[in-house]
């Protein structure tokens, strides 16, 4: 990552913070590249794009299936974005690749999904990550082998924690900016953004019970739950309705302040 593309978000950060005290209605409270710890199984749905006035409207950037992450990091966003959402397995190429891979131990000239991009790269088109040859292709597979192999065998460790030790440490934002991303619908539920695929359906097929996440939008309704919460915490005890997320990894920080 460029120089500046990191300055570029420790701005964000920076105006994201600022525009919270100015209109805390539209941004949140939280550090914008601070980290949740989930456990993948509870990601059980991908972010799809909100219809188009939802996305004009709050001017969120259409990128494939995914929200700009850096336009719209630390939003809180009213509406109905929340439940445009697939079930993860039907709504990703690269998940259910993946996990035809690692969970049913299929070759990767197996799997459908494998095959389409092999047929796309001989068509002269790219395929998964823009590769444009099958040598690519194959090295990318690899890749993802490697990948598997590290977390199965050495756990899932956050991006700042691979980085720390090597001269990356001074890009840390970068670090935590590059994590598996969640939007958090007005009831808590945790949307896939599609950063981070690969490293969350490893998490899955493996069956860890937290990885670290970074959070992206969060309803409207949900951000009011944690301003509730963080006026609630010290009353004993905590409201019903408040009791209930007590356990949410986006409250920890609240909670445990």
């Amino acid at each position: 990552m460029s120089f500046k593309k990191v300055t570029r978000i420790y701005l964000r950060c920076w105006k994201v913070k600022l525009l919270h005290h100015v209109c805390p209605a539209k941004y949140t409270d939280a550090n914008p590249v601070k980290l949740i710890y989930v456990n993948p199984q509870h990601i059980k749905f991908n972010q799809l794009p909100a219809p188009t006035d939802v996305i004009c409207k709050y001017d969120i950037k259409k990128k494939g299936k995914r929200y700009d992450k850096l336009r719209n990091l630390g939003r809180v966003i009213d509406g109905d974005w929340d439940t445009c959402k697939r079930e993860i397995h039907l709504a990703s190429a690269t998940n259910r690749m993946l996990l035809e891979r690692f969970r049913e131990n299929k070759n990767w000239d197996e799997i459908d999904v494998y095959r389409q991009h092999l047929a796309r790269i001989d068509n002269g088109e790219t395929a998964w990550h823009k590769c444009a040859s099958r040598e690519e292709l194959e090295n990318r597979a690899a890749k993802i082998e490697k990948l598997f192999t590290n977390i199965a065998k050495n756990g899932y460790r956050s991006q700042y924690e691979m980085a720390r030790n090597k001269l990356k440490f001074l890009f840390r934002t970068k670090c935590f900016f590059d994590e598996v991303t969640v939007n958090i619908g007005r009831q808590g539920e945790l949307l896939f953004n599609n950063s981070g695929a690969n490293r969350l359906a490893i998490a899955q097929v493996l069956k860890l019970e937290s990885i670290p996440a970074r959070v992206l939008i969060r309803h409207k309704k949900w951000q009011e739950i944690r301003d509730e919460m963080k006026k609630s915490r010290r009353s004993s005890p905590l409201p019903r309705h408040l009791k209930r997320h007590a356990e949410h990894p986006d409250l920890q920080d609240i909670i445990k302040d």
